[in-house]
């Protein structure tokens, strides 16, 4: 049968209902629609009828059905850039990125000026991530529509992704400028001022937000960051819960609530948050994150192996194929940091995380150039030395020396800065004595490139574990040689860590056996630092202090309360039952959740006893300095020793109780004694353990000739030159067979 063509009556009234939409689609698009499709039972579309169409279906959220019309409208008109633009919108609406890139791309190539296809490219390019090229084209887009807020937001929220807070807070002001109660602009400038640690301004300005857009569950989001930031997670709960509230359905509210329940040491609580986040829509690596939960305090040791069987059956189901990971930081964004205080050995769990971790995001395993070129250094070994708390901490304390010793005509040594950086007194004197101080950017692809870029031929990490910044860095190969060592003294589990430098003094015979990594021992040294021996206090300091109890003996374990076994409750108990005038002392957690966590175990472990442990508030480095020296004996915790704290009490004379454990990190305090040939203070089990601490505080003169014998000997343990001369040889000598592979 013949197709009849339209008659010339009939094409011109569609013409006229097609010219009439056209002028309306971009201020009644729903009208627009209905207009053009009245036109189109009466006459074929012209191709801008279609693009008209397509725009109209695109704010209807019709992105299928536009799509087919923009290609339609292609074809009967050359590669028009306004309709590119609107195919690129229509494949974005489906998910289509790359494709919506590539159309864009085409759009803005036959028309620079277009400034819709610059913010829409913009804005897909942040879902790939590539924010420098995005923040690119919000420029453009902010040159050719200066008046538009949106714009303005969008540069802000880029400028945030690349870490140039100033930049997004010009951005975000000139928002303002155009409404100065924009609530997008004021949450921004919130997030810039949040990240410079002005955390009053980051308050006054999220609050500002909520005054102006009361529903924003955004807002309160910032406002509990702002909080957490220092530390007031107590406070920072309402605020989140308001936000669940506003926002049921909302994964990223789940996900921060949760993050701050973990805080509060509130892990089941946070544990459901991470999962319902999850069947909301946020990334599976959320449940990794869940998985990693464990809380800081033990209730005993069956509670302990029942958490450590329920990770293990946790990683059966996500062992390979299981997690699909783009970004592990905030993803999953947690470490394995309280397995090191189980007093069990964790290599297998470690391995098996890093297994997951590898298959989940293979890019975490990123070579650097130079290494596979590598054929050795053609001049100074060139050393980076990394870690988030190279400051005031007992990892700057301990790291110091090295930046101060290593041989400078034989070492070029580079200070790496995990973020966010705390510019404190032994961070700038950390800085001035390295030969290159790099604070690397909070992205872990763009610290790579960075570290990437220095072609170290060592790469030292002070700490593993502790945080997951320089966590899952260490998948990545930046140098020909990579190690750990006594920062958190625990195997990583990671193929690209080489090896775990230690000590023959702290190592039990078979210490192998517990690291991935090969092990190295340093000989006959009591420390693995260049120390430096702690100042003598200026002044005699009282006990009342510290409120010590007057006229009673002090037995104090001043260490993180997390290192507290439940096994070490019986020990506690051993030696408040043989002296009835002596009290224990331990330092607040600054949770107080982990502290009254602690303190109902003991309840229950000590019984009355338990009223004879004090808790002290926490206090200053020079503070804990001086009240180190106070007490009759100091107590280790067995399973995981002190360090900072050992040093510090021999550097001052007291004594210290001790217990070996199976572990390198069990073993710290006992191999201190073993370089100053001093035996009396080591105990062989719990019970000679509370003997000892009891006999040595009782008697006063063999205290006495235990503190001079200390003071005398610990020599030994500080500024130690054989420390760097033995890991120089061991730099050397990894260097050079790096070279040879």
């Amino acid at each position: 049968m013949d197709m009849k063509k339209p008659s010339s009556s009939r094409s011109e009234r569609a013409r006229r209902i097609e010219d009439r939409a056209l002028a309306l689609y971009r201020a009644q698009p729903a009208l627009a629609l209905s207009l053009l499709r009245q036109s189109e039972q009466l006459a074929p579309l012209s191709a801008a009828g279609l693009a008209g169409v397509a725009h109209a279906l695109l704010a209807a959220g019709e992105w299928l059905e536009a799509e087919r019309r923009f290609r339609a409208a292609l074809h009967l008109a050359a590669q028009t850039p306004a309709v590119l633009d609107g195919l690129g919108r229509a494949l974005y609406g489906q998910g289509r990125i790359d494709e919506a890139i590539d159309c864009l791309r085409e759009a803005i190539d036959a028309d620079a000026s277009l400034a819709t296809a610059h913010e829409q490219l913009g804005v897909a390019l942040i879902d790939k991530r590539d924010y420098r090229t995005a923040r690119q084209h919000f420029e453009a887009f902010t040159r050719l529509q200066p008046g538009a807020i949106a714009g303005w937001t969008n540069l802000g929220n880029a400028a945030l992704c690349v870490e140039d807070t100033q930049g997004a807070a010009h951005a975000f002001s000139r928002a303002l400028e155009l409404d100065p109660g924009h609530s997008l602009a004021l949450e921004g400038l919130a997030t810039a001022a949040w990240l410079e640690s002005d955390f009053e301004r980051a308050f006054d300005l999220y609050h500002a937000s909520l005054i102006s857009a009361p529903g924003r569950h955004e807002a309160r989001i910032g406002l509990a960051n702002v909080l957490a930031a220092q530390k007031r997670y107590a406070e920072a709960v309402p605020h989140l819960e308001q936000a669940v509230r506003l926002a049921p359905g909302s994964a990223p509210v789940r996900e921060s609530l949760g993050n701050v329940l973990v805080e509060l040491d509130r892990i089941e609580e946070a544990r459901d948050c991470y999962t319902r986040a999850v069947s909301l829509g946020a990334k599976n690596g959320l449940l990794a994150r869940a998985a990693l939960l464990m809380p800081a305090i033990a209730a005993s040791r069956d509670d302990i192996r029942a958490r450590r069987a329920k990770m293990e059956a946790i990683l059966d189901r996500l062992e390979p194929p299981g997690l699909k990971i783009d970004d592990p930081l905030l993803e999953v964004g947690r470490t394995n940091f309280y397995l090191a205080y189980h007093a069990l050995s964790n290599r297998d769990l470690h391995e098996r995380w890093a297994r997951v971790f590898r298959a989940a995001c293979p890019a975490l395993e990123w070579v650097a150039p130079h290494v596979a070129r590598y054929s050795g250094t053609g001049g100074r070994i060139r050393i980076g030395i990394i870690s988030k708390f190279l400051h005031d901490h007992s990892i700057g304390r301990t790291s110091r020396g090295f930046f101060d010793q290593l041989d400078r005509r034989r070492f070029e040594v580079s200070a790496l800065f995990v973020p966010p950086v705390c510019d404190d007194a032994l961070h700038q004197a950390i800085s001035s004595s390295t030969d290159r101080a790099v604070i690397l950017p909070h992205h872990l692809a763009r610290a790579r490139e960075i570290v990437a870029g220095l072609a170290l031929d060592v790469l030292f990490y002070q700490d593993i574990g502790m945080e997951p910044f320089s966590y899952f860095l260490a998948f990545a190969r930046l140098a020909p040689v990579q190690c750990v060592s006594y920062g958190h003294p625990d195997t990583s589990g990671i193929p690209n860590m080489d090896y775990f430098v230690s000590t023959e003094l702290f190592e039990p015979p078979q210490g192998q056996q517990h690291y991935s990594e090969q092990l190295v021992q340093l000989r006959d040294v009591g420390t693995l630092s260049y120390y430096y021996r702690p100042a003598p206090r200026a002044r005699e300091v009282a006990r009342e202090t510290f409120g010590l109890p007057a006229g009673r003996r002090v037995y104090l374990c001043p260490q993180a309360l997390f290192k507290l076994h439940p096994d070490f409750d019986s020990i506690l108990r051993g030696i408040l039952a043989r002296d009835p005038d002596g009290t224990i002392c331990l330092i607040e957690s600054g949770i107080s959740a982990v502290t009254e966590r602690l303190r109902e175990r003991q309840r229950a472990a000590l019984g009355g006893l338990a009223d004879r442990v004090l808790y002290l508030p926490r206090c200053s480095t020079q503070a804990f300095v001086d009240l180190v020296g106070l007490p009759e004996v100091m107590l280790d915790t067995p399973g995981f020793n002190g360090m900072n704290t050992s040093l510090q009490a021999f550097a001052c004379g007291t004594p210290v109780v001790t217990l070996p454990g199976e572990f390198q990190r069990g073993r710290h305090t006992c191999g201190m004694y073993r370089k100053m040939r001093i035996e009396h203070c080591v105990a062989r089990d719990p019970e000679h353990y509370a003997d000892l601490a009891v006999e040595i505080a009782r008697d006063e003169s063999m205290r006495r000739e235990l503190s001079g014998l200390i003071e005398e000997r610990s020599q030994h343990l500080f500024e130690d030159r054989s420390v760097i001369e033995q890991f120089e040889r061991f730099f050397e000598s990894t260097v050079e067979s790096a070279a040879r592979r």
